[in-house]
């Protein structure tokens, strides 16, 4: 993260729910002290962007509110097995992203919870439905990074 470069993201997708719902639509960034963790090498440090929520709440503790990407919502931070745990939710619902992941990982820094010397190792993107039956379809998905 030290090297500060842009994670530009873009994902357009729909949402199905049949009946009562809990689940979210998120991103999931990981974060290692080295550069080329193995298999067996635990992340340290786990971001989450919530663009959608349907009765589902962040591990951790609500720790206030923020505005970062033009969008507004709740910051949470928690432990989830044996790392940190930093969610971003969106206040109202929205099905369509395009964001620069480094604006949530500037402001995680920021506060002191995690290392300016972590590197990203993943970026993904998708459902978590807890209970209930859903549906995520996504048409378009992309991550650059420069």
């Amino acid at each position: 993260m030290s090297v500060n470069r842009s994670v530009n993201t873009s994902w357009q997708f729909t949402v199905t729910q049949n009946g009562t719902v809990n689940q979210i639509v998120a991103y999931d960034m990981w974060f290692q002290p080295m550069v080329n963790p193995g298999s067996t090498d635990q992340p340290t440090d786990e971001l989450m962007i919530w663009p959608y929520r349907s009765k589902a709440s962040p591990a951790g503790s609500r720790q206030g509110t923020v505005t970062i990407a033009g969008t507004s919502g709740e910051v949470w931070r928690g432990t989830v097995g044996t790392w940190s745990v930093y969610s971003y939710v969106r206040t109202t619902n929205s099905t369509n992203a395009n964001l620069n992941i480094r604006s949530f990982t500037n402001d995680v820094v920021r506060r002191g919870w995690m290392s300016n010397s972590k590197y990203l190792t993943s970026v993904q993107a998708g459902p978590e439905i807890f209970t209930g039956n859903g549906q995520v379809v996504t048409s378009s998905y992309s991550v650059n990074i420069n």
